[in-house]
């Protein structure tokens, strides 16, 4: 069984160079490609399975808007003064303008980065293989896909029976999830100082993620666009 991982991924440091160069130039053509366990992009979710797929799209945007299928203005206001959404605010009142469903917004890169910390969280909660594909598929393609509340029960259910509802284990959890990322490519020299900064966004997105589900559980659920 393999766990669907979108998009852009960060090859992790024991991929052969020939290897990673094979995989990129795949990529890049918007095809889809299958790594080895030795290859994985994590290796945490590489020790539990047989490998991964990226799915890449040659259409793709460049980020992803999630709305709540069910709609209230209140929640949606709420949600985003929380989370730092001030383009949805009037620049000169500070009023509400961004509509009635309840938005959230990440880059292609926040995106695959996201993935790869619920691809790896769900399988430490012990969510089967088909359920964690089923979730990637429907985040690998900005065309209105549904998470349907079904779905989204089943993500948190999992995550609350393990870690209870508290956000006190994310902090290691991303810091972790960033050190096994990190490409001195992308990401430069690794210093405390810059994976720090890059694990606190993590947190910070994974967070805001996990809250943002607990709100499209009771709306509905959610379309990916």
């Amino acid at each position: 069984m393999t766990i669907r991982v979108l998009h852009l991924c960060l090859i992790s440091k024991g991929v052969s160079s020939n290897g990673q160069a094979r995989a990129n130039a795949r990529l890049r053509k918007g095809i889809s490609v299958s790594l080895t366990r030795r290859e994985c992009l994590y290796s945490p979710a590489s020790r539990l399975l047989a490998g991964v797929t990226l799915v890449v799209r040659k259409d793709s945007t460049m980020g992803y808007d999630i709305v709540t299928v069910e709609t209230d203005a209140a929640v949606a206001e709420q949600f985003a003064r929380e989370h730092g959404y001030e383009y949805l605010f009037d620049k000169e009142t500070g009023k509400w303008c961004g509509g009635e469903e309840v938005y959230f917004r990440v880059n292609i890169w926040g995106m695959g980065m996201l993935a790869n910390c619920m691809t790896v969280l769900l399988s430490d909660c012990k969510v089967n293989a088909d359920t964690i594909n089923t979730l990637m598929t429907k985040l690998s393609y900005n065309q209105g896909d549904h998470l349907d509340t079904e779905l989204i029960t089943t993500i948190l259910d999992a995550i609350d029976s393990k870690y209870g509802e508290t956000d006190t284990w994310v902090h290691p959890f991303t810091l972790a999830a960033t050190l096994e990322t990190w490409s001195e490519k992308y990401d430069g020299v690794p210093s405390e100082e810059n994976v720090r900064e890059k694990a606190d966004w993590v947190k910070k997105t994974l967070v805001e993620w996990i809250a943002y589900l607990r709100i499209a559980k009771t709306m509905g659920g959610c379309l990916v666009w």
